[in-house]
């Protein structure tokens, strides 16, 4: 029962496709100007945990589980801390510091992952750039792991990711 469709049919259906193909393509837009990259610094990363267990409170938490039976031995026991550090990180473009804060972990009682976006915008050329972490419950302040590039070439319109790789404890270009 299939009927032709004639011209008016035709004209029906092709419009709107010209239309889509036309406001597709122009009028064109760009979300930065034409001289401008991105810098971007995405980490999702565990760091460690506030406090461990000692040789004292391991051998309290041994000594609390004797008496229990075997499918109650875990039940309110309490072997250091479940609370992951506060993640540090300084992010510095020729010598210019964009970001310097402190990330807190997700999670109820701060024990989950540790997620970090930041994005920055720079003008295109080299540029020297500078990215330390802190992952541990350092108390001195200083830094776990560093990025440096003396000359990082940022083209026009380019957005460059740096990620940490949690394998091998370094900093990846993506």
């Amino acid at each position: 029962m299939a009927k032709n469709l004639g011209l008016a049919g035709w004209l029906v259906m092709a419009i709107p496709a010209v239309l889509t193909f036309i406001f597709s393509t122009w009028p064109t837009y760009s979300f930065t100007a034409d001289h401008v990259a991105a810098f971007t610094v995405a980490i999702k990363r565990s760091t460690a945990r506030v406090h461990l267990c000692d040789e004292a409170e391991r051998a309290a938490f041994l000594d609390a589980m004797k008496g229990r039976v075997k499918h109650m031995q875990r039940k309110n026991a309490v072997c250091g801390s479940r609370e992951k550090a506060i993640m540090g990180l300084k992010v510095a473009v020729d010598g210019k510091e964009l970001f310097s804060g402190e990330i807190k972990p997700s999670g109820l009682h701060s024990d989950g992952v540790t997620y970090v976006y930041e994005s920055f915008h720079l003008p295109s050329g080299a540029h020297h750039v500078k990215v330390e972490m802190r992952d541990t419950n350092r108390s001195d302040g200083e830094f776990d792991h560093t990025f440096e590039r003396d000359s990082l070439e940022f083209a026009p319109g380019q957005v460059i990711v740096l990620d940490f790789d949690s394998d091998t404890k370094t900093f990846v270009i993506l």
